[in-house]
Formats: C-alpha cells, structure tokens, sequence
C-alpha cells in the first residue's frame, strides 16, 4: 500500500520492501502479521515505510519514544546509516537522542526558537560540562557508581536506566578524567595482551 501511495512501479514492490526491510534488518519477517510485533518491530517498521522510494528527505516524529536503551540504540544506528546521502529532520524531547543523531539541533520552548547550532557549540554555549555514559549490567550499578566516584571526584550520577549510567563532570574538572581513561588504557592494554598470548 505504503509503496503504491509514492509511485513504486508494480513491478518493483516486492525488491522495494525486501530493501527496506533488509535495512532495518526485519527481512527475517517478512511473512510474519506486524500485530505480533514487539514495539521496537513496530518502530523499524515506521521507518522501513519512511524508506519506501528513497525519498531524499525523511521527517520522523520522537523514533525511540517507549523503547528500551538497547531497542533505542539499534534504531539510533539505522537512523545514522539512513542519513547519507539524505536530509532527515527529526523532533525529540530527549537531548541524548538529539546529540547522538543530530548535526544541528533546534530548540523550541513555547513555539518558539530559543537556540540552533551544532552539538558541540550548544553544549558550549549552555552545557554544565561533560557527559560520561557507561553500560553495565543492571546489578552492578552500585559497584559501578561508587569507583566511579573514586576515579573521577567531581563526577555526578544524573541518571540510570536498565544498566545505562550517565555521570556529569563540570568543564573546571576536566582533568579529573585522567585517572579514569589511565585506567581505561590499562584495561585495553591487558586485554591486548591476553590475546597476544591466546
């Protein structure tokens, strides 16, 4: 239906939907009743019909509302493979979202434009510094936040959700950082030389 509404020739429907479909990695299902989808499903399923006839420009409204960070992350990723070669305007309320696939973001408050740039200027401009997300498993949270806090003093626990952590350091406390990338290099550097030896 969605393929006869922009013009796709008759003959071409069926390549069409297995391309967009491959490209939201829902090949897999294509005999399958999209009611018995999961809601991440649904949501790739949105932007496979967005897909139909590589339009140049794509408008999505809130993608990830309601998905779960790992669902969330998986569509993020295709949002950012749909970009090239294409214009794709996208609202959000959340500025995670905003950072990871915009290359300028517009804020509006009360229907009006209150600031546009890129990322980096924004977070410049308004930002109270800089923002470190870990993953983790959901149990060790805890562990997690307290060796955090060790590592980096002036850090912040501003959120967590299903194992995702997101700690502030102020831009005055930059150097606070060291320690904890030190630590990073070292872990990487082990990690490098277990495989040397396997």
């Amino acid at each position: 239906m969605f393929a006869k509404l922009k013009g796709v020739p008759d003959e071409m429907i069926i390549p069409e939907i297995e391309r967009v479909l491959k490209a939201v990695n829902l090949l897999g299902v294509i005999d399958h009743k999209i009611g018995t989808f999961s809601g991440g499903m649904k949501r790739r399923i949105s932007l496979s019909i967005a897909l139909i006839s590589n339009p140049p420009i794509i408008i999505l409204d809130e993608p990830t509302t309601g998905m779960d960070p790992k669902t969330r992350r998986m569509v993020w990723d295709l949002i950012l493979k749909m970009k090239k070669n294409r214009v794709i305007i996208l609202t959000s309320h959340d500025m995670i979202e905003a950072d990871s696939l915009g290359d300028r973001i517009m804020v509006v408050t009360a229907g009006e434009i209150t600031a546009i740039g890129t990322p980096l200027f924004l977070k410049n401009l308004y930002g109270k510094g800089y923002r470190l997300m870990i993953t983790t498993d959901p149990n060790q949270e805890d562990f997690v936040k307290k060796n955090i806090k060790r590592l980096i003093p002036s850090s912040r626990c501003t959120d967590s959700n299903g194992g995702n952590l997101f700690f502030l350091i102020p831009f005055d406390n930059v150097m606070d950082l060291k320690p904890f990338f030190k630590m990073i290099e070292s872990k990487n550097q082990q990690n490098s030389d277990i495989k040397r030896l396997s």
